[in-house]
């Protein structure tokens, strides 16, 4: 069972420049080795549709609440099985509303 942390800084911006830094992690787990999970890249989505709500910019601002869609890849040697990822942050002033997700495409 491959269990691998993935982090990755968020910028979040406030009116005025005002500017913040947050590493978020994502906990992949999969069923097979040797796959090797990798980080590609992330998109935040702050669109006020489903349960995002924001300023539809793309960034993080100051209050809002965020959809993030991080993008992994499979560099390894076989094809992984029952992916699933875990977001998290230790900084208490951000609040993960759903941490989980079993279906990565």
């Amino acid at each position: 069972n491959k269990n691998e942390q993935i982090t990755f800084d968020v910028k979040i911006t406030a009116d005025g420049g005002y500017e913040w830094h947050d590493s978020l992690t994502i906990r992949v787990v999969d069923d097979r080795e040797p796959s090797n999970i990798e980080f590609v890249s992330f998109e935040i989505n702050d669109d006020n549709k489903r349960s995002s709500l924001g300023n539809n910019d793309g960034r993080a601002n100051l209050g809002e609440i965020l959809e993030i869609y991080p993008s992994v890849e499979n560099i390894g040697d076989i094809q992984a099985e029952n992916v699933k990822a875990y977001l998290s942050s230790n900084d208490n002033c951000v609040d993960i509303l759903y941490n989980f997700v079993n279906r990565i495409v």
